[in-house]
């Protein structure tokens, strides 16, 4: 516990409120929870929940998340947002934000998948979770994030191994989680007084050079079951995926989940 903390502070000690407080659990069933819990009991702007360990972490559309003890990052942000801003884009900008970190701190090829996965050498390295409640007269983001930092492919499930990777693979060395996470935490404290006031120029800029999808043949299961198909040209400005069909048509995606076409 001890060493857990000493990483923990460390990592926040260059935050100006991002982190500040935190709470670390060893063990835990879903950050996203505690972080529910401690809102309701009074949590401030910025606070964050760590774990050590998942037993029920959950990824978008309600799947679970692969979650090994003391290997990678599982927090959840707590971040109080204003009535301005622009709530369809906070994954992505959440994604952004974190590739830019582990991109130019950490000399790592991190892309950003729509609509919020992070994607390395065409394998999937992390995901963010949104989850918005409203609490004391505020809106409030509960953002979910979890990094896979030093697991070894064998340690992934065999249905895995195809499509996930860890920060350990693509840099071929083991990673300090405590400098993984401060790269993280100053990145999105950087960028966030910009985007919750609508001034998200260099987002979109950098999401665009990032952008995953961009120019490739998807399909994306919408969360009703059905299936489209389109190449994929960017996003709007509210977050959706724009998709240009074989017929000719614009197809605009709120959500969903985009894969690469087979």
């Amino acid at each position: 516990m001890l060493k857990a903390m000493d990483w923990l502070e460390e990592a926040t000690a260059r935050t100006r409120w991002l982190g500040r407080p935190f709470k670390w659990k060893d063990r835990t069933k879903s950050t996203q929870d505690d972080a529910r819990q401690w809102l309701l009991n009074g949590a401030p702007h910025g606070a964050i929940v760590l774990a050590g360990y998942q037993t029920k972490g959950r990824g978008r559309m309600g799947r679970s998340w692969f979650s090994p003890a003391l290997e990678n990052l599982y927090m959840t942000l707590i971040l109080r947002l204003p009535p301005t801003a622009p709530l369809g884009t906070l994954g992505l900008f959440i994604a952004v934000r974190s590739a830019l970190a582990l991109r130019t701190r950490l000399r790592l090829p991190v892309m950003v998948k729509w609509p919020n996965d992070l994607m390395a050498e065409g394998k999937k390295l992390g995901g963010i979770l949104v989850e918005v409640t409203q609490e004391k007269g505020a809106m409030w983001a509960l953002v979910g994030i979890g990094i896979n930092v030093n697991v070894r492919e064998q340690d992934f499930p065999e249905e895995l191994r195809p499509i996930a990777t860890s920060l350990q693979i693509v840099s071929g060395k083991q990673l300090d989680r405590g400098e993984v996470l401060k790269a993280l935490l100053l990145s999105i404290e950087e960028g966030w007084s910009h985007w919750e006031k609508g001034k998200a120029e260099s987002f979109w800029q950098d999401f665009q050079n990032l952008d995953f999808l961009r120019g490739r043949s998807v399909q994306v299961l919408l969360p009703d079951g059905r299936l489209v198909e389109g190449v994929a040209s960017g996003i709007t400005k509210d977050g959706q995926l724009i998709l240009q069909t074989a017929d000719g048509t614009t197809l605009y995606v709120h959500a969903g989940e985009a894969h690469l076409k087979k």
